[in-house]
């Protein structure tokens, strides 16, 4: 759709055609000279110039800056990047401000397909493949490769440094190394708008790592750690506004420790993530919509650290939620959890075993408690009977004296499965030393009704 789009805005009459053995910055400055107004009119949004490479490898002995718009770079074989633009000569300092850099964009209404920008020299710290010093709101990139030969130091495949600099475009089927599409100025007041599209960053660091707000769309995109939001110490705001459909990242990603807002639709990510928690003083909040999500451990912005309470006031729906034992109510670190939001539908990944008496929280809903190790009685207190809440009690020791008991809050009642009203606050217990399993689910407010049991169940 955009490569037929741009093609509207052009023709053969305002193409160059170029070859390995051309200069790409001779070529480019000859086609993008007003001295060619005369014969390809005057470049505007529609009217627009092309330079078109055949297939091969082109070598740049400086820096290419894309200073014009309205210019659009292509391959003859858009979908296929088997054209290579190599920086070999990138080389020096220069960085954060002026840094090496194998393409420059300076200029918005750019339009990229179908080729590689690779970044070959060695031992550059701090040096990109894209380097982008412009708000690129206005610019595509399609069938896109950018990357970096091995080499120590921090290596930009698309990055801008400029506060001002706000991230964007659309993209489609671009790939990256580490550090794909990032703004890591230290005012971190940048932003990160834009829609990518079956995007893949192969290394960590990808997609507004050091981006301070995501306010982005992004469809079936991937990347390693620290993606998305994520970072290594602690994240950056996801908005309100961004969307993420069938994306993927590892740990520490959607913002870690930060203000999560934004809707998420099947969506998969590592431990510490959706605002979830993140090392020293950065409790994580939770405030967006999740549907379908997958999150391990520490996630979805209920696991506190420091002196600041973490935050759920979001709505996830049929999510996993990880282990939830470890979800933070003020036991297990410092802060407590604020839980405001809504879990409907929910699944942590594995049970929670309980040796000892302990309390069941609302973030803990759709969890499976087991007395698994227990060497005596385990009572399990209700968190208050919200619509919505469910909760499964499984006794696997089976020894004498190592009953499982349920209690409400003393303004709820068990009602069991014939109906029979248990009282408020009246506990149920597995009184016979053999397995047994009983779910609770919250579907009139203040009750709690039995849905299934396995065993022998009674008041206590």
């Amino acid at each position: 759709m955009l490569i037929t789009n741009i093609a509207k805005r052009y023709h053969l009459g305002n193409a160059l055609i170029v070859s390995p053995n051309d200069d790409l910055v001779t070529k480019y400055n000859w086609l993008k000279s007003s001295d060619r107004d005369a014969a390809m009119g005057a470049l505007s949004a529609t009217n627009w110039r092309v330079l078109i490479l055949t297939p091969g490898t082109y070598t740049l002995t400086s820096g290419w800056d894309l200073d014009t718009s309205y210019i659009a770079v292509v391959s003859l074989t858009p979908h296929t990047p088997n054209i290579t633009i190599v920086q070999r000569a990138c080389t020096g300092s220069g960085y954060p401000a002026n840094p090496p850099y194998v393409i420059k964009q300076s200029a918005d209404y750019v339009y990229l397909a179908g080729f590689k920008i690779l970044q070959t020299a060695a031992g550059v710290q701090q040096g990109f493949s894209l380097f982008i010093t412009v708000s690129n709101t206005n610019s595509f990139y399609d069938y896109m490769e950018f990357r970096q030969t091995a080499a120590a130091g921090m290596r930009m495949c698309v990055a801008a440094y400029d506060a001002a600099v706000t991230l964007g475009g659309i993209w489609r089927h671009c790939k990256g190394d580490g550090w794909f599409i990032q703004n890591f100025h230290p005012d971190k007041t940048q932003e990160m708008s834009g829609e990518y599209y079956d995007c893949v960053c192969d290394g960590d660091y990808g997609f507004g790592c050091d981006c301070e707000i995501i306010k982005g769309k992004f469809y079936r995109c991937k990347s390693g750690d620290k993606s998305f939001g994520g970072c290594a110490t602690f994240g950056h705001i996801i908005h309100a506004d961004a969307y993420f459909e069938d994306c993927e990242a590892g740990v520490t990603s959607f913002c870690p420790g930060e203000s999560c807002g934004g809707t998420f639709v099947r969506c998969k990510a590592g431990q510490g993530s959706f605002g979830g928690y993140m090392t020293g003083t950065h409790p994580g909040t939770f405030s967006g919509y999740a549907v379908d999500c997958v999150g391990l451990p520490d996630t979805y912005g209920v696991f506190g650290q420091g002196d600041a309470a973490a935050t759920l006031s979001g709505a996830l729906i049929r999510c996993r939620m990880g282990s939830v034992a470890d979800y933070k109510a003020g036991t297990s670190k410092a802060g407590d959890c604020t839980f405001s939001g809504v879990i409907k539908n929910c699944h942590p990944w594995i049970p929670t075993v309980c040796t000892a008496s302990r309390n069941i929280y609302p973030f803990d809903n759709g969890q499976t408690y087991t007395n698994t190790g227990a060497a005596a009685a385990v009572e399990l207190t209700l968190p208050d009977a919200v619509l919505g809440l469910k909760f499964t009690f499984v006794r696997t020791e089976a020894g004498a004296g190592k009953d499982v008991k349920i209690t409400p809050q003393s303004s709820d009642a068990i009602v069991q499965l014939n109906g029979t009203d248990l009282g408020n606050g009246d506990s149920y217990q597995n009184t016979a030393d053999a397995y047994g399993e009983v779910t609770l689910e919250c579907k009139v407010a203040d009750k709690w009704q039995v849905t299934r049991e396995i065993g022998t169940w009674a008041e206590a």
